[in-house]
């Protein structure tokens, strides 16, 4: 079963099958969207990474919802990149792990399997769900003919019905959304008024690429030998190879250092320019911003 393969002969069987789906205690159903259009403009984006580190997100959020429980997680069968030497099971395994042992969970999940979609009952019912999520979307898009809404749509709105407003209120979230900003800082968030904080990040940005405590300059050799950050390892060079190295570090003469992709893009911006669309505000509130903290800041640039 498939959400592709609904139509008039069958779509009464696969709303019964939704309804009954959904009578099940403790279901949850959980999806991520991506505007592929986004995505492929970016060329730093690799999809399987973005495969396996979304799927492990959503699976750390559900499981730790759950208690005392023992998790084996189904997989419909996906082409690996012929790069990857490491197996899919391998690796989606290893990324929810790495994510469960940051919030204190361990020892939950023993296994990942893959399997052709037709083996597995619950495979098949989540590619209906998701057909019936992207069905909206699709349909806004011109992607939906008449005659497959008329097959499909007895089924969507099974959907709609149960879950109540969640696909409407998805579909509106992701077609409304207004990026504010984005933290790639791991610890708590940095307010203006934290001028501690403020100048520790500050630091951290305008940090060198090198220390000068971890170099040892050997004369008579004409070497160098640098440290690593923990002093475990050590890395020998040869005084123009370090030399080399450390003008790695330099840009060349107007290179774009920053670059900004998708919502931030040039293209974005002056699209949202021509609609006349203002742009979203700051990601903490105007009262809160003060002078001390451009003062701050601005040692950083």
């Amino acid at each position: 079963m498939k959400f592709g393969n609904i139509n008039f002969s069958n779509n009464l069987i696969y709303k019964a099958l939704i309804t009954e789906y959904f009578n099940f205690k403790d279901t949850m159903f959980c999806c991520l969207v991506k505007d592929r259009n986004e995505i492929e403009g970016n060329t730093l984006f690799d999809s399987w990474e973005s495969y396996i580190n979304d799927t492990a997100m959503l699976l750390e959020n559900n499981i730790k919802k759950l208690s005392n429980c023992e998790i084996c997680i189904l997989c419909d069968d996906l082409s690996k990149p012929a790069n990857i030497s490491d197996t899919f099971e391998n690796r989606l395994m290893a990324a929810v792990k790495k994510k469960l042992v940051k919030i204190g969970i361990s020892d939950c999940l023993f296994g990942v399997v893959r399997l052709e979609s037709h083996a597995s009952l619950m495979i098949q019912l989540v590619d209906i769900l998701l057909g019936s999520v992207m069905f909206d979307f699709k349909r806004e898009m011109g992607l939906i003919s008449e005659k497959q809404f008329e097959r499909k749509n007895i089924v969507v709105t099974e959907c709609r019905n149960i879950i109540g407003e969640i696909l409407s209120l998805i579909k509106d979230n992701i077609c409304s959304r207004r990026h504010t900003g984005f933290n790639v800082y791991c610890g708590g968030r940095i307010y203006p008024g934290d001028a501690k904080s403020m100048e520790n990040i500050s630091r951290y940005i305008i940090r060198a690429s090198f220390s000068t405590e971890r170099l040892n300059y050997i004369r008579e050799d004409s070497k160098v030998i640098y440290k690593s950050k923990n002093g475990n390892d050590t890395k020998e060079f040869q005084s123009l190879d370090f030399i080399a190295s450390l003008c790695s570090h330099i840009p060349n003469q107007n290179e774009q250092t920053v670059r900004y992709l998708s919502y931030y893009s040039n293209v974005c911006r002056e699209k949202r320019k021509r609609q006349a669309m203002d742009e979203p505000g700051y990601v903490i509130e105007d009262d809160l911003h003060n002078k001390s903290c451009s003062k701050s800041f601005s040692k950083a640039y």
